[in-house]
């Protein structure tokens, strides 16, 4: 059955979906990123005549292949949105913007796992997921290195973010959303780009909550590391700064093929300015001072102040790296291997790492479990936290989670990794992903319902907390409570207490 529904720019032909669901896929909220228009800012989108067919979804940004089977087709002409709602009326829902991870290099809305019929029905909200520009198409930063004169610009996959919240605003009503009441949440390089978007001035007013899933506001780089990384790009493609214009033309794979180049580059990130090895991360969110400041410290002074924020990560992300990304990290079995490691990541602290972490969680636990927490918390769950004292100092609806639920895969040797939660919030234990990942059965069906309801809430109200949840606490940074999603779900103090103290000045 077809749906129909309007928005600026025409008329838009959708579906009945699962859960009575209405469903709009593949609208366009900019113009296609292509040639001269490949390295600059997000351009508005053209209106059309007649009923553009919305049942499908879109390309997903250009990019290579990797662990992510289910991104659908790539394409540079990527900027497309998808809309759920429970109905096509004007009830003013609330509104949850959905971005995805993948290091800003990989990954699509069309995934299974963010599937979000149940979201929007069970939730009663209106959802929207988009695509935006990825890797070097989207964060390459070649502002210094080109000049004014190639008018490219900085940081255009979150412009592209911007440009699809400036549709939901003037759209959403349209499809049952209130725009008054807009949360954005994303996992991962998603939720680093919402920690992006609380600091860019062109942002504010676009949404009034957010909700960061092991992600935060520490993942962006300054104007000279970001010129080098653009530097080994232009250098793959063999293309000199003084002429640029081949960047216009050539086919977007071989971007792809040049980025890789960045892959293996450590890059100077967090507050303090330090040399850290970020794995494919290194074409990132970029401080330029003018679109986007230095993303922490702007919230730290209040730039968001107007923003209620949820923010939380899971309690063993790396696991997911370590089994899927780096093996061989597995092999470490000696503590004086492990400190050689850390000292490359924690400038110099690595003996006081392993040290710290292995009386608070175990000397018999092998060195690879030790590694692995403290690159999860080095890269996830400690900037989670700064990001959450920041806020909380000037909005006290501020909340944390802690999301425990242990993955089946591997022998349940994965944990609680990263990731773990997404068929949890978006209601698809019962998918492919879900299944493999949670592994399915009532216990995880009942934390998917008691998670996909606090995140509802928190978009409705500004608070998670629910019937089938209990009370939860707000975050402040005498008690720092923190909700746990787990079998048990309780709400607990300050649960990084005995790690907290290692990390002061670290990052």
């Amino acid at each position: 059955m077809t749906i129909s529904a309007w928005c600026e720019q025409g008329k838009l032909e959708g579906e009945l979906g699962p859960h009575g669901v209405s469903v709009f896929r593949g609208v366009p909220y900019a113009a296609p990123p292509v040639g001269k228009l490949r390295f600059r800012a997000t351009q508005a989108v053209a209106s059309w005549s007649g009923v553009a067919d919305a049942r499908k979804f879109r390309g997903a940004a250009s990019q290579d292949a990797g662990l992510m089977q289910d991104i659908g087709e790539r394409s540079e002409d990527c900027l497309y949105l998808n809309v759920w709602t429970p109905a096509v009326d004007g009830a003013a829902r609330p509104v949850m913007v959905w971005i995805h991870g993948g290091g800003f290099s990989v990954g699509s809305s069309a995934q299974e796992v963010y599937d979000a019929a149940a979201l929007a029905q069970r939730g009663d909200v209106t959802v929207v997921s988009l695509n935006y520009r990825l890797g070097a198409l989207g964060f390459a930063y070649l502002v210094d290195l080109l000049g004014p004169s190639a008018e490219v610009s900085s940081n255009n996959g979150l412009r592209d973010q911007i440009a699809a919240l400036r549709w939901v605003r003037q759209n959403i009503g349209n499809f049952g959303g209130d725009p008054a009441n807009v949360t954005v949440f994303g996992e991962s390089a998603g939720a680093m780009s919402i920690g992006a978007l609380l600091a860019a001035p062109d942002a504010r007013g676009l949404f009034r909550r957010a909700i960061a899933q092991s992600g935060a506001a520490h993942h962006a780089t300054t104007p000279a590391e970001a010129s080098r990384m653009a530097e080994l790009v232009l250098h793959g493609l063999g293309i000199g700064a003084a002429r640029p214009e081949r960047l216009w033309s050539l086919p977007c794979e071989e971007i792809v093929a040049a980025q890789r180049a960045c892959w293996k580059e450590s890059i100077l990130r967090g507050p303090l300015a330090r040399q850290l090895p970020q794995g494919a991360m290194t074409l990132i969110p970029v401080g330029d001072g003018s679109f986007l400041p230095s993303p922490y410290e702007a919230i730290e002074q209040g730039c968001a102040r107007e923003v209620d924020l949820m923010v939380g990560a899971n309690l063993d992300e790396w696991n997911y790296f370590l089994f899927l990304v780096e093996p061989k990290k597995r092999e470490i079995d000696d503590d004086a291997v492990l400190i050689k490691i850390c000292n490359k990541r924690l400038a110099g602290r690595g003996a006081e790492a392993v040290a710290c972490y292995r009386q608070a969680l175990g000397a018999q636990l092998p060195a690879w479990k030790i590694y692995s927490a403290i690159e999860g918390d080095r890269m996830f769950r400690i900037p989670g936290l700064r990001l959450a004292e920041a806020q909380s100092a000037h909005n006290h609806h501020t909340f944390m989670y802690s999301f425990e639920w242990s993955s089946p895969l591997f022998g349940g040797e994965m944990g609680a990794c990263h990731a773990v939660e997404l068929p949890f919030v978006f209601g698809t234990v019962a998918g492919p992903f879900g299944q493999a990942f949670s592994g399915g059965g009532p216990e995880a069906m009942r934390l998917s319902e008691q998670t996909l309801d606090a995140w509802a809430a928190f978009a409705r109200s500004g608070d998670p907390s629910h019937e089938g949840i209990g009370a939860w606490p707000q975050f402040d940074t005498r008690q720092r409570s923190t909700m746990r999603l787990g079998k048990v779900c309780e709400a607990v103090a300050d649960p990084l207490a005995a790690l907290r103290p290692f990390w002061e000045g670290v990052q």
